[in-house]
């Protein structure tokens, strides 16, 4: 309501009564027209951050080593053994050695989305309203015909 709740009902014009019409008055009262509105509340936001951890492992790892084995020869065994022979002989040894490689590796997707969730919120406001009442001044001399 734009007008202010003044004096609505001052427009009576007692000699308007003596015309014989009627004299009437405009009651208002305020009635409450609630409505909502969006506003910004806050932000999300998905960041990504980097966590180390250490990982340890267990590998068997082999190798290789030299033994000297040596036999007695006799004389089954002697006709196999050749009769110029180097003065040395290499043998190559190995061994294994651990390697590690880092994968990237995709494991999960992660997503923000929105959901709107309605609730209920009682709101309260005082409102005003307009009364009309009657007064009455009775004569203040004797009733008489003429005075009505």
């Amino acid at each position: 309501m734009t007008a202010p709740m003044n004096d609505y009902a001052s427009s009576g014009n007692p000699d308007l009564a003596a015309s014989g019409r009627a004299v009437e008055m405009t009651r208002f009262e305020e009635h409450l027209q609630v409505t909502t509105r969006q506003a910004p509340v806050s932000v999300a936001r998905l960041q990504k951050f980097i966590v180390t951890e250490q990982k340890t492992f267990t590998v068997e790892v082999r190798r290789e080593e030299v033994r000297l084995t040596t036999e007695p020869l006799t004389d089954l065994t002697l006709d196999q053994v050749p009769a110029d022979q180097p003065d040395e002989i290499e043998i190559v040894l190995h061994e294994e050695r651990i390697s590690i490689v880092r994968e990237l590796v995709p494991v999960e997707r992660v997503k923000l989305t929105k959901k709107t969730i309605t609730v209920h919120q009682p709101v309260t406001d005082t409102v005003r309203k307009e009364h009309i009442d009657v007064l009455h001044e009775p004569p203040t001399g004797p009733l008489t015909l003429e005075a009505l």
